[in-house]
């Protein structure tokens, strides 16, 4: 996929099994592309989402508001890892905006 120059690749939530697969694409092309999860709906589905991506970012939720810190804590700091993961939240977001 990488090698045909793909730099986004999304697995549909209704597909069989798509966090296995989020999570093998994602440990094989993390570095070279944006491996997330398409038709995303819930805080829970981003979380599964992050999990599959073996980030965890810190967050909390308080009536209409989600706030989402992504800093890897590994690293002790914002990484590429980051980035990805804030575009894939990004594009979820946009979907209730």
């Amino acid at each position: 996929l990488t090698g045909a120059g793909f730099t986004l690749i999304e697995v549909p939530l209704n597909s069989p099994d798509p966090l296995t697969s989020i999570a093998a694409l994602a440990a094989a092309f993390a570095d070279t592309a944006l491996i997330g999860a398409g038709t995303v709906l819930t805080v829970d589905q981003v979380a599964a989402v992050a999990e599959e991506q073996d980030h965890h970012p810190d967050w909390s939720n308080s009536w209409n508001r989600v706030v989402i810190e992504l800093r890897s804590h590994d690293a002790g700091a914002v990484t590429e890892r980051d980035h990805r993961l804030a575009e894939v939240i990004d594009r979820i977001a946009d979907e209730f905006v």
